[in-house]
């Protein structure tokens, strides 16, 4: 079988053109008790601020990076980004990525990250960032993607960790 994959930037309005594929994929990788109360966090918001970096096999999204310039709003949303607010100017942008699980360990992550790498340095963006805890799984797929640990703060009970990837200088 052929695979027909590409790699799509789409704005957060259209982004809903492709919203039931998102929300069956985020539904998919994050826990049940979770993933109502931080829908709107991790996902909706990105369709009012932020941009989605798709990747589609046969016409079909396996995968998505939503992403967009750290502002107001996803430091309420998130108040732990204020523990990282002087790193925020040299890593304005962040991103959350999910993948179908079928296509997890596949590589196809790796190369969504590159793609919206690629197209954050093509918009002269400083660098990339993400919150993560400092004990997730994620860690090593983000320092293999060439994310390095900047910081590492506690926050409530959380040990968290500051991933950020310089881009354009």
């Amino acid at each position: 079988m052929v695979l027909d994959k590409n790699f799509i930037i789409v704005s957060g309005n259209k982004g809903q053109d492709y919203y039931s594929e998102l929300l069956d994929i985020y539904h998919q990788t994050t826990s049940s008790e979770t993933n109502m109360e931080l829908l709107y966090r991790y996902l909706e918001v990105y369709f009012e601020k932020g941009e989605f970096a798709l990747c589609l096999v046969n016409k079909k999204v396996i995968g998505y990076c939503c992403f967009a310039l750290t502002d107001s709003l996803f430091v309420e949303l998130n108040p732990y980004y204020r523990l990282f607010s002087e790193e925020l100017s040299s890593y304005p942008y962040h991103l959350h990525i999910n993948f179908h699980p079928n296509w997890q360990g596949k590589g196809v992550g790796s190369e969504l990250i590159h793609f919206v790498s690629e197209q954050l340095i093509l918009r002269k963006a400083k660098g990339l960032h993400l919150v993560t805890a400092t004990s997730a799984r994620n860690v090593s797929f983000y320092l293999r993607n060439g994310f390095e640990h900047l910081h590492r703060k506690n926050f409530n009970q959380a040990k968290l960790s500051f991933l950020s990837k310089a881009l354009y200088e």
